[in-house]
């Protein structure tokens, strides 16, 4: 089994690293022979802070790699909170579509280098926040409907579900409901839509790790193909990390370097979301991690790296007998 890995969160360069760190971290990342590719950032003018080139020199030719384009979302709403695909301020919607335009840009920019298309898929957000209803369905499937003629070539446009907005305030990103956002994809009706479950979001959204086996089910149910990220977060009380979409590692495992022991990913819960796996698994269309460390100023690159072989031998554990 060879897995999507979400390298750009361990990387040093996410911490404003030397450009030295972050080749030694992603030499380190190219000999990981189970990586089927990366999760690639789109921020909002490139995919890396040292530029879209640094990254050519990394990636494989032969590897199938994710473009998401959520950072690009989280960097915006930081200047305005109502920029999103699925804003229901037509202006902000609009200011959405041009920056994923940039990043369906940057997709050509990795194509043309490597003479086909490095993408297997792309993942969407239903950003912004609900919050004062900022977004709204119709929005979104407007959205949608753009973004799909664009030319992807054989890639698939996969949503990626976080967590929804409640009104009592208990959530990170505070999106769409994922009932929502698969009202969205029945509405544009293409067979080239998805969905990516991120288990630390689910459970940020739900406070429990049960939320991912619902949002699984859900997705499976209506038949709408799937893909799933492992990310931690933390439901300890004392924990610094609680319920925060900070992509902690698994935790305490016979094989792990470097567990994280508050980490929700526990040997228990990441059991309870395989069990219920193994009725879906033929809708399920990769398995990936991102992870960070829980130390991100300070770790060092075998943290780093460790951090991604731990993930690795986690998941092989389950989906390798």
């Amino acid at each position: 089994m060879k897995y999507i890995c979400g390298a750009y969160t361990s990387a040093p360069s996410l911490n404003n690293a030397s450009i030295r760190s972050e080749a030694e971290f992603y030499s380190n990342i190219n000999l990981i022979k189970q990586i089927k590719g990366l999760e690639i950032p789109f921020w909002g003018e490139n995919c890396h802070p040292f530029g879209n080139s640094f990254l050519n020199s990394y990636l494989k030719k032969d590897w199938k790699n994710s473009l998401t384009c959520i950072p690009c979302m989280v960097t915006a709403n930081k200047l305005d909170d109502k920029i999103g695909l699925a804003s229901t301020d037509e202006g902000s919607r609009l200011i959405a579509l041009q920056i994923h335009k940039k990043a369906y840009e940057s997709f050509l920019e990795f194509n043309n280098h490597f003479g086909i298309n490095i993408f297997e898929n792309i993942h969407l957000s239903s950003a912004p926040c609900h919050q004062q209803q900022n977004s709204s369905v119709s929005s979104f499937t407007k959205s949608l409907e753009e973004i799909i003629k664009w030319n992807w070539d054989s890639s698939k446009i996969f949503i990626e579900h976080c967590d929804k907005y409640n009104l009592e305030g208990r959530f990170e990103k505070g999106y769409l409901s994922l009932e929502e956002e698969i009202l969205a994809i029945k509405n544009v009706a293409s067979n080239n839509i998805g969905f990516v479950v991120n288990t630390g979001r689910s459970s940020i959204e739900g406070k429990k790790i049960e939320t991912v086996n619902e949002h699984i089910e859900l997705i499976c149910n209506h038949n709408i193909p799937v893909g799933i990220i492992f990310s931690g977060t933390s439901n300890v009380d004392n924990s610094p990390l609680k319920w925060k979409d900070l992509h902690v590692p698994f935790g305490c495992f016979d094989t792990s370097k470097f567990p994280y022991k508050n980490s929700i990913l526990s040997k228990s819960n990441v059991k309870k979301i395989f069990n219920n796996l193994e009725q879906f698994l033929n809708q399920i269309n990769f398995f990936g991690f991102k992870l960070m460390p829980s130390d991100p100023k300070n770790a060092s690159i075998k943290k780093r790296i460790g951090i991604n072989e731990d993930a690795i031998k986690v998941l092989n554990s389950f989906l390798n007998k």
